[in-house]
């Protein structure tokens, strides 16, 4: 075994051994909140206490809300997630582990096939985010504004979405998708005040009755939260321009690895295949192409040489089942054979 090719295997082992304990971890993990909701409370019983109070703290006020909070129910969309997740980080390492230490080339080549597509998809997002970003921006705005309008329950609403638009104008000091006016045509929101046209988490102070009906630059946040969001991550851009370069390069390093061992693999099996066709004598019973081949070249070779033998079942007796009686090809005529025609009488 090459030194690079057991570099390779030593790489994809680590990794994707890696890989499978992280998947297993969030598959268990996401298949408890959301099918065991009860045995999650009870075994991170603590965790889940601050949760809610995390929450009480965001929202003032809304207390009894948040009791009634289901935790399983409140993240039930992203433990599917996770699961999908999971399964697959899972798998991906099952796959990398055994094509490596096993030199499965059909894994190998999924395996590969696999990492190929996620790199060629993070390659063209990276590529549109900087040649078309006025699109990507429409194509995330507009289904997030219906979002709003169609599930926002307000300040005291425990619904998932709910929760997380209210947490992210919280953190990040903003109103709305775009503006505080994407509240105006919310169906599920029951205004506590009948003028009210932005809720109270908008607010820089809590149960501000003049923000709530009259917001201005003063009393409330008048910046979007996409638009809030997005300058944070333009500010965090050198985190995430080095998190997504380290990703690219252990992809990229997984790749070329196991595309050693693959030629590594084919290498082996063509000097296996060399070494059997230089021992095995060429007969009439090869199937392959290149025995055919050499077969009707030698026989045309003798047949310059030499007159063609009689059809004999009797000439080729003395050779061994199953080419004895067989005269449906032609071999070189026997040691002391002339080259006249009497010599075959």
């Amino acid at each position: 075994m090459g030194v690079c090719e057991g570099c390779g295997q030593l790489i994809l082992v680590l990794i994707n051994v890696l890989f499978s304990v992280i998947g297993l971890a969030l598959l268990v993990v996401a298949c408890l909140v959301k099918f065991g909701s009860d045995v999650f409370d009870k075994q991170l019983n603590d965790g889940y206490a601050e949760f809610k109070q995390l929450i009480k703290d965001t929202f003032q006020g809304q207390d009894s809300a948040i009791d009634e909070l289901d935790l399983g129910a409140l993240i039930g969309d992203a433990a599917i997630a996770f699961i999908v997740i999971g399964a697959f980080f899972f798998l991906l390492g099952i796959f990398g582990c055994i094509g490596a230490i096993c030199k499965v080339k059909c894994l190998l080549v999924v395996y590969m096939s696999i990492l190929l597509t996620i790199f060629a998809a993070e390659l063209v997002f990276v590529i549109m985010l900087f040649a078309a970003k006025d699109k990507i921006d429409g194509w995330l705005k507009t289904p997030l504004k219906d979002q709003l309008t169609d599930k926002y329950t307000g300040t005291n609403g425990t619904d998932a979405f709910t929760l997380t638009i209210n947490f992210v104008m919280r953190e990040f000091e903003c109103c709305g998708i775009d503006k505080p006016d994407d509240f105006n045509d919310t169906k599920k929101w029951n205004r506590p005040i009948k003028d009210m046209v932005v809720p109270y988490i908008c607010c820089h102070l809590p149960n501000d009755t003049e923000c709530v009906t009259h917001p201005t630059l003063n009393n409330s946040y008048t910046e979007g939260c996409y638009g809030a969001i997005n300058n944070w991550l333009t500010d965090k851009s050198h985190i995430l321009i080095g998190v997504g370069s380290g990703v690219a390069a252990v992809q990229l390093i997984l790749i070329i690895s196991s595309l050693v061992i693959c030629c590594q693999r084919r290498k082996e099996n063509d000097d296996e295949y060399e070494d059997y066709k230089e021992d095995a004598p060429i007969s009439p019973y090869r199937e392959s192409a290149e025995a055919a081949h050499h077969n009707r070249a030698y026989a045309s070779s003798q047949q310059q040489m030499y007159m063609e033998p009689p059809r004999d079942p009797g000439y080729n007796r003395n050779y061994p089942e199953p080419y004895k009686g067989r005269t449906d090809y032609y071999t070189a005529p026997p040691e002391g054979y002339g080259r006249q025609q009497n010599d075959y009488r």
